[in-house]
């Protein structure tokens, strides 16, 4: 685990760029199946540098709710690696109009979703969500296929691990009840 956190750290290290104007470009996608739920993140530095996560969820989500777990994590993982500015890329029609404010958002589930995201937000200088279609979203599409077709691993010996929190209900400030 010594090895995964200087490779982190690394990274960071690496892609962070102190211009605040440099634009940081993600990719994202959430898939939920019969076998559970997944996001994946395809992160682009300003120097083309990728990094690519891959979130097993540990609860069952509706297609809709792995969508908004993928982009608040995105902006977790943004964040955690010193982005100022974004664009993130979703396959998503209606998590990325909801939250560009094009399509109204009825379920309140959503809404809460919704509400971490902005919370989360207001921490960049600019963030831009782009709707794309499926096939350029390839990449992420399959590291999202991958991640909740996954069997959870049981791990008996506690580890140390960087990790980015991929529960709305996790974000720090936000509570309500799991209904």
């Amino acid at each position: 685990m010594a090895i995964k956190e200087k490779v982190l750290a690394d990274f960071v290290t690496e892609v962070q760029n102190p211009e605040p104007d440099s634009v940081w470009k993600i990719y994202v996608d959430g898939s939920s199946t019969r076998q559970g739920s997944g996001i994946s993140i395809l992160l682009i530095s300003p120097q083309e540098e990728w990094v690519q996560l891959s979130v097993r969820l540990e609860y069952r989500a509706t297609n809709n709710e792995v969508e908004y777990e993928a982009l608040i994590t995105d902006l977790q993982a943004a964040r955690h690696v010193g982005a100022g500015k974004v664009l993130i890329y979703s396959d998503s029609q209606l998590a990325a109009q909801q939250l560009t404010g094009a399509f109204e958002i009825s379920n309140t589930q959503l809404k809460l979703y919704a509400e971490a995201f902005e919370k989360l937000k207001a921490s960049f200088q600019e963030v831009v969500i782009q709707k794309i279609p499926r096939a350029e979203n390839q990449a992420a599409d399959e590291l999202a296929k991958l991640a909740s077709s996954l069997s959870p691993i049981v791990i008996t010996q506690p580890i140390k691990q960087v990790s980015f929190v991929a529960h709305v209900d996790q974000i720090e400030g936000l509570t309500f009840s799991s209904d």
